[in-house]
């Protein structure tokens, strides 16, 4: 694609976020951290406003964010209007997800509508932890490598909270990911080398078994941050040198590089085998 071609189809694209979506009637909900909108209605607006607050409170708890403008979140009450919107902003329809975030707008997108596949709010709620994370960690690091900006959108997915907020599942178990990383092990599958997973630029991370890393991505994380012998301190180490502006090469190397990987992948091999994945349905 020619130059000038490429900026008329970005100022088109910015211009369509800055209009927002055509919805003829907006809702909106403002909090400390996010500005809410949807066409759904007052209260669906409220309740992912209350959720979104929630789960923001609980990322900081592992990792500080600097005060800034509040982020957008945009949710649909049809799968076209998601679809539509995003192709018009992203240049790509996104069908086949029910939330997504684009960093260059700042916006997160989710498809809530009553014509979804996935109408019970746990699904549509994990949806918006994850894509939420996503959102939230773009403020914190630069560029974080893709295994650990998947496995810990991943990790914080399957939180819950009560009607008051108070959160539990902390380190529960993402079944649907565990359930594939056992059967592919038990089939004599070889998972990646955790230098070659944790260097892999997205690009990269995109290309291959990409199930496979999605669900290592999780268990490394759910490892290093839930298991006696995952070395918690390791990995928050690895976050402050990349928080830092470090490269992902650098982080590994003054951290994990130093550690003795044998050792640390076996004691995963280990966790992953003693945790116990639900059949998902449909498998």
């Amino acid at each position: 694609m020619h130059r000038p071609t490429l900026i008329a189809t970005a100022l088109k694209n910015y211009t369509h976020v800055l209009n927002g979506p055509p919805w003829e009637r907006v809702h909106k909900v403002e909090t400390a951290h996010y500005i809410v909108l949807t066409d759904i209605s007052k209260e669906r607006a409220k309740f992912f406003a209350d959720h979104l607050e929630w789960i923001h409170s609980y990322y900081r708890r592992t990792f500080t964010v600097r005060s800034g403008r509040k982020a957008r979140a945009l949710f649909f009450s049809t799968r076209e209007g998601y679809n539509q919107y995003a192709e018009l902003t992203a240049n790509a329809r996104v069908e086949w997800t029910a939330g997504v975030y684009y960093p260059d707008y700042d916006q997160l997108l989710v498809f809530e509508g009553k014509d979804s596949q996935y109408e019970d709010d746990e699904y549509i709620l994990q949806v918006v932890y994850h894509e939420g994370f996503h959102q939230f960690i773009s403020r914190v690091v630069k560029d974080l490598p893709a295994w650990a900006n998947e496995g810990m959108a991943e990790f914080y997915g399957i939180i819950t909270f009560d009607e008051f907020g108070t959160p539990s599942n902390q380190g529960g178990i993402q079944h649907g990911r565990l359930y594939g990383l056992q059967q592919y092990l038990e089939k004599g599958g070889q998972p990646l080398a955790f230098a070659d997973l944790m260097t892999q630029s997205l690009p990269e991370f995109q290309q291959g078994n990409v199930p496979l890393k999605y669900a290592q991505s999780w268990a490394m994380v759910h490892f290093f941050m839930t298991a006696p012998n995952g070395r918690r301190d390791l990995f928050l180490r690895y976050f402050r040198l990349l928080r830092e502006g470090r490269s992902r090469w650098y982080a590994f190397h003054a951290t994990y590089g130093q550690a003795n990987l044998g050792e640390l992948e076996q004691a995963w091999l280990e966790h992953v085998g003693r945790l116990k994945a639900k059949r998902p349905k449909g498998m």
